[in-house]
């Protein structure tokens, strides 16, 4: 009912800004109306046929996306996507032309049927043809935006995952590293293993506390970075330098 509402009011924006375009152009033609009672006349058929043609290929387009799905906008869907428009369109056209003629002029259904051209129904055939390539146009940028959007959550999930992994195959390497530099220590400088322990344990303790966040800030990852370095330090003694901002 909501998406009723939105398209009945889109229907009657669109069709008051084609009727204020064509009666530019039929005033600049030299076309005048004689009095405001034909001038609401005009517009009241311009509204209706408006809302008609809009909420007719605004529900048909809605049909063709889910009916060809990811598939609508290849180009033989979109051959057909375009048929169906047109054909419904004349169709819609024929009606309210019928309406038009039959119930409100009161011609009969003979005179109606060879009274009718071709030519009665080129320009609305032709304006609802571009508004609908419009509808097609806000409906592709949208799709392409969504399939990107799509694709950058997959290669940001993959990129998750290989983090994951890395970190899952780097722990127990560090540990074991760690475990046995600490074997050496406790026999060479036992108080060197002690600092060494208390730091460890500062390390996987902050790692386990921010193992499920997805940010962190600067100032700890700084404090984590000068904790780990220390570490690597007490390791490698003065083989390694390190300078932290």
């Amino acid at each position: 009912m909501k998406e009723l509402g939105k398209n009945f009011r889109n229907a009657l924006i669109v069709g008051t800004i084609v009727f204020i375009v064509l009666g530019i152009i039929q005033y600049f033609n030299g076309v005048r109306i004689s009095n405001g009672m034909d001038l609401l006349i005009d517009f009241a058929y311009n509204q209706l046929y408006a809302v008609v043609l809009y909420m007719a290929n605004a529900f048909l387009l809605k049909f063709l996306v889910s009916y060809f799905k990811n598939k609508f906008f290849e180009f033989k869907n979109l051959v057909r996507g375009i048929l169906a428009v047109v054909a419904v369109t004349v169709v819609c056209i024929f009606f309210l032309r019928m309406f038009g003629e039959m119930l409100v002029d009161g011609e009969n259904r003979s005179e109606f049927i060879s009274g009718e051209k071709p030519q009665f129904y080129y320009i609305t055939l032709i304006i609802s043809s571009v508004i609908t390539l419009v509808f097609y146009a806000v409906y592709y940028y949208r799709y392409k935006q969504e399939n990107r959007i799509k694709e950058h959550k997959i290669i940001a999930g993959a990129a998750s995952a290989k983090f994951d992994a890395l970190k899952n195959q780097l722990d127990p390497h560090f540990l074991f590293n760690s475990l046995n530099v600490l074997t050496s220590l406790i026999d060479e400088n036992p108080e060197a293993a002690t600092k060494f322990t208390t730091a460890l344990s500062k390390v996987y303790r902050y790692v386990l506390e921010q193992k499920n966040k997805d940010l962190v800030t600067v100032e700890e990852e700084l404090k984590f970075a000068k904790l780990y370095m220390s570490l690597i330090n007490m390791r490698f003694e003065d083989s390694i330098v390190f300078t932290a901002p």
